[in-house]
């Protein structure tokens, strides 16, 4: 396999997935504003899923906190703390399945480029960050070309991306690196400052 086939095919089961899980949620909740809507990986894009957050469930997670809990910024930007999360697995099931398949091309030496068997570890964990980061921003490009976003459920300004529970620094690398060319300056800032 080539890494551009690769590269299909994993957007192609990750546009397919999100947008499906996107479908699913708008029917459930007709009447909330989104605000976030993300691919919410586990450290090293393992597995994927999709998060929603909404102003309705953040105002409540918002109440629900203890009065001395002045920290606004972790509810509003961490999947753990959404309400939509770890839903409707089922149709990230293809995609998951996938994803050992692309470790596998990449540590297994699958590939058919010659240059990829002479990458030492630092090398191969950049291309393997950049896979992720590059066909991560395209499939939400497309998804926003696709007016997906333009539903009257979602916020002018949506946090879009890839986001991890507990980022490591390769994780954090795809996090941040997918946000600056996907969202606004506003939810960038609010990202960096947060996982920097």
């Amino acid at each position: 396999m080539t890494l551009n086939q690769l590269k299909q095919d994993f957007e192609n089961l990750l546009y397919k997935a999100l947008k499906d899980y996107i479908k699913i949620k708008l029917d459930e909740i007709p009447n909330e504003n989104i605000y976030a809507f993300v691919a919410y990986c586990d450290d090293g894009c393992m597995s994927i899923s999709g998060a929603i957050a909404t102003i309705e469930s953040y105002n409540e997670t918002i109440k629900l906190r203890p009065i001395y809990e002045n920290d606004l910024i972790t509810p509003e930007i961490c999947p753990p703390e959404w309400k939509y999360i770890y839903e409707h697995n089922h149709v990230f099931d293809k995609l998951n399945k996938f994803l050992s398949t692309i470790y596998d091309e990449f540590y297994e030496g699958e590939f058919e480029e010659d240059y990829m068997d002479e990458l030492d570890e630092d090398e191969l964990n950049e291309l393997i960050s950049s896979f992720f980061i590059d066909t991560i921003i395209k499939v939400f490009i497309k998804l926003r070309n696709d007016n997906v976003f333009k539903f009257k459920h979602f916020k002018s300004d949506v946090l879009l991306g890839a986001l991890f529970s507990d980022p490591d620094e390769g994780s954090r690398k795809i996090m941040l690196g997918v946000s600056k060319k996907l969202n606004s300056p506003t939810w960038h800032s609010k990202l960096s400052n947060y996982w920097n």
